[in-house]
């Protein structure tokens, strides 16, 4: 017997008995889930979750608990059993990463800024991301694979640049009286934490696109800084 929570329509479905047949359920009560965006945030990715599960037919137990569909129990290292495998590779990454893919050709948002330099350089995703014919994340030293040894420091170099910056502009965010401020000040603090909130989100500590987060960093704590 299925009971639909009150908060069915935000995807939470509570199973009284035994799940036996739940696939046949699920389709039944797919009904409730009409709020449920196509694509919705899994980590650091935007997942399309109405491919998987009516396209693809997949298991909504694949991903969440039996009992309760608002608890997600899958891992996000498990996406690579899928993906990420032969001819998947060369697909359009931006499928699934579109906030990181937007950050590398210049996009934040709706605002728009020059892309990344690897991006200006003609390095797309695969230049970074794919070795041995294999999805990985980059190591601290692979600048120097393909430049000279002076630039295997680097992406740690930069990694500590926005992680300072990052920490300074969220003190003098979190430092601002809303109360005291003009609407000028206030959209300039909504776009400081709109640049921290990006950066965290990618995931990459602002390595997708460095010279611009360096850049917008720096703005912003100037602009914060005359706040005090």
């Amino acid at each position: 017997m299925l009971r639909r929570h009150k908060d069915a329509d935000k995807f939470l479905i509570i199973f009284e008995s035994p799940v036996i047949g739940i696939r046949n359920r699920e389709i039944k009560y797919h009904k409730y889930f009409k709020k449920i965006s196509e694509t919705i945030k899994f980590g650091q990715i935007k997942f399309p979750h109405s491919l998987h599960s009516k396209t693809k037919n997949i298991e909504c137990t694949k991903c969440h608990a039996s009992t309760d569909f608002s608890k997600i129990v899958i891992k996000k290292e498990a996406c690579t059993s899928c993906h990420h495998k032969g001819s998947d590779i060369i697909k359009d990454c931006s499928k699934c990463h579109s906030l990181q893919s937007g950050i590398f050709n210049g996009s934040i948002g709706s605002k728009k800024f020059d892309p990344d330099i690897m991006k200006s350089g003609g390095v797309d995703c695969d230049g970074c991301h794919i070795s041995n014919n294999s999805v990985t994340r980059i190591k601290q030293n692979a600048c120097g694979d393909c430049h000279s040894a002076s630039y295997q420091s680097m992406l740690s170099e930069w990694k500590t640049d926005i992680t300072a910056k990052v920490k300074t502009l969220s003190s003098l965010a979190n430092s601002v009286k809303k109360g005291n401020i003009n609407d000028e000040n206030r959209t300039n603090l909504e776009w400081a934490r709109k640049i921290i909130s990006v950066i965290q989100s990618d995931g990459s500590k602002g390595v997708h696109n460095y010279m611009t987060f360096s850049d917008l960093l720096d703005k912003s704590i100037k602009e914060l800084n005359k706040l005090k």
